[in-house]
């Protein structure tokens, strides 16, 4: 790396240094950056740290530097702080909160926030030093930012790095939801990667069980909601975890990640309700090149998952019953077996007043049969555009 493409001086250590160049052509690139700069960091109380903001010399007359900050060239602490995670580098000036955040496994963005409001967000981009390196870790101090340490008198002592939720209760039984270490995480060698997060059986005096980890994409995940609700004839309760992820940099989708996972007991210990978990999946909303939202998906917190337990598509799939609709609107059909092929453009639809027959939904997608006066026709379809009130 050409250190005449950041603002770091000879001799200094890079922690990142970002272009913003969304053509990617690095050679050509001689526009602004932003750069932290580091020498003789071992510690939040030794060296000094500086992010600094303009154009580098690109190895022609000097760098232009706009803003450096801190103004001296002083130790990191109460100035930086990163998160344990290793998902972000943040600090404070003036009314603006500076961040350089991971966006996905291979990927940074910075972000600048007023009051709370996003009013700069960029990719990080080449040329430069687009990741975190490790040395910036050691050097500054790590913060759990809103994060809860699992102390010795939780249930949920030992297990983990550190809660992801507060700790549910199912009978005797305690459901312990934590950040983990995951495999990719340790492979990763050219940046931190967030932790993943999994759920624990615990019993007193048994060790915990892992019982399920929940769908890690190289991004930060966040659980933003724990409940219980009763399910089927017998109304047994079980759980319901919703898990967000941010997107990664490859995805499509126009929003975070969303997904559910279902839990029931069964003998003294939590258990994975792999086909309630299958039903809601995980998505995130997608829009068409024109901007219009071309799917929503339908399970983000715990109202819309209450709503669809107690709809009769949900009790049809949990009792293997096919159920019959209405389509509402235009809809278009997808191909598909266990679940539907989206990548492949859609060449047939049915219109309002069509009769179906729904025999599998997989989030948000319904796997529909249609009688045409030749022949049965069996796709996907969004469950949105069909009506189940009358079954």
């Amino acid at each position: 790396m050409d250190i005449n493409s950041t603002l770091c001086e000879k001799g200094e250590d890079i922690y990142i240094s970002c272009a913003f160049n969304p053509s990617l052509d690095q050679d050509n690139y001689l526009g602004k950056v932003a750069s932290i700069c580091a020498k003789a960091n071992t510690s939040p109380t030794s060296g000094y740290v500086q992010y600094r903001f303009g154009k580098p010399s690109y190895g022609v007359g000097p760098a232009r530097i706009e803003l450096q900050y801190p103004e001296q060239k002083i130790p990191p602490k109460g100035i930086f702080n990163s998160e344990s995670t290793g998902v972000a580098l943040r600090f404070a000036r003036g009314e603006h909160l500076y961040s350089f955040e991971s966006l996905n496994s291979f990927g940074y963005k910075v972000v600048a926030r007023k009051q709370g409001e996003k009013v700069f967000n960029k990719n990080c981009d080449l040329p430069g030093l687009d990741y975190l390196t490790d040395d910036a870790y050691q050097g500054i101090q790590t913060v759990e930012l809103g994060k809860t340490k699992i102390s010795g008198a939780n249930k949920c002592s030992g297990i983990g790095l550190r809660e992801a939720y507060s700790s549910m209760d199912v009978d005797r039984v305690n459901a312990c939801i934590v950040y983990t270490k995951t495999d990719l995480q340790a492979n990763a060698q050219i940046t931190r990667k967030p932790d993943g997060i999994s759920l624990y059986s615990v019993i007193p005096s048994e060790s915990p069980k892992l019982v399920y980890e929940f769908p890690y994409l190289g991004t930060k995940g966040v659980i933003t909601d724990v409940f219980f609700l009763p399910v089927g004839e017998g109304g047994v309760e079980l759980l319901f975890v919703v898990h967000r992820m941010e997107i990664p940099r490859a995805w499509d989708p126009a929003s975070d990640i969303y997904n559910v996972s279902v839990f029931r007991l069964e003998a003294d210990t939590l258990l994975l309700d792999k086909k309630l978990t299958r039903f809601f999946h995980l998505g995130g909303d997608d829009m068409d090149k024109q901007g219009r939202t071309t799917y929503v998906y339908p399970y983000k917190d715990k109202k819309s998952v209450e709503e669809t337990v107690s709809s009769p598509l949900f009790h049809a799939i949990l009792t293997g019953e096919v159920i019959a609709g209405s389509i509402l609107e235009k809809a278009f059909l997808y191909e598909g077996g266990s679940e539907p092929l989206l990548q492949h453009a859609p060449n047939m639809y049915l219109i309002k007043g069509d009769k179906v027959l729904a025999e599998d939904s997989w989030g948000g997608w319904c796997k529909v049969s249609y009688q045409t006066t030749m022949k049965k026709i069996t796709k996907w379809t969004q469950c949105k555009s069909i009506d189940f009130s009358e079954s």
